[in-house]
């Protein structure tokens, strides 16, 4: 309930960045290996509110707390979920979490924007969340249903969040990582995520 509400004063449109950087602190420090907590924060709809936080921000620093509290909280619900098939509980937390998700527009472009952004560190971070996702089977579902369609006409709104934009964004990443030899494993993971959603087109 505490992360919840952390992550309910960082998502109000009044919260400055003091607040916000002290609200993803909390949730980050209620949420870490904490079953009991993720639970109650998902169902609650943390989830949501930290998704929103991740539209409104634009620091470096609070993009990426907020895609590593995502990650994670992803990475830890789907582990349990694979570990645990037969336990009605991990099932739960999986479908209730991929439920906050599915169709979370928001959270592509918030991964897109922090793709675009120069700290090398936050963009790595945004490719892991890109990774998390469709490991989970639900950036398909993130993807603006008529953002390709509009991308194509030439109607491109600067929030919009299509397959090609997202591929573009780990282009531009890739081919910087080539030119910087700087980005370790994530570099792999890049390209990794390019081939599979190049394989969406098909």
């Amino acid at each position: 309930a505490a992360a919840t509400a952390a992550a309910t004063a960082a998502a109000t449109a009044t919260a400055t960045e003091a607040v916000l950087a002290k609200a993803l602190y909390a949730v980050s420090g209620l949420l870490r290996n904490c079953r009991e907590s993720q639970r109650a924060f998902e169902v609650g709809g943390g989830v949501v509110a930290l998704v929103h936080t991740l539209g409104r921000v634009h620091s470096p620093k609070l993009v990426r707390k907020a895609l590593v509290i995502l990650t994670d909280l992803l990475a830890e619900t789907t582990e349990r979920a694979a570990e645990h098939p037969n336990e009605q509980e991990a099932a739960m937390e999986a479908r209730v979490l991929a439920s906050a998700l599915r169709n979370s527009t928001e959270l592509c472009a918030a991964v897109l924007q922090g793709l675009s952004m120069a700290d090398q560190d936050t963009r790595e971070k945004a490719v892991d969340a890109l990774a998390g996702l469709l490991d989970a089977g639900l950036l398909h579902g993130a993807l603006e249903p008529g953002a390709q369609r509009e991308e194509n006409a030439g109607f491109v709104s600067r929030a919009s969040c299509s397959l090609s934009r997202v591929q573009k964004a780990l282009e531009a990443f890739t081919a910087e990582c080539d030119v910087r030899k700087s980005c370790g494993e994530t570099h792999a993971t890049a390209r990794d995520l390019l081939g599979k959603l190049r394989a969406l087109e098909m």
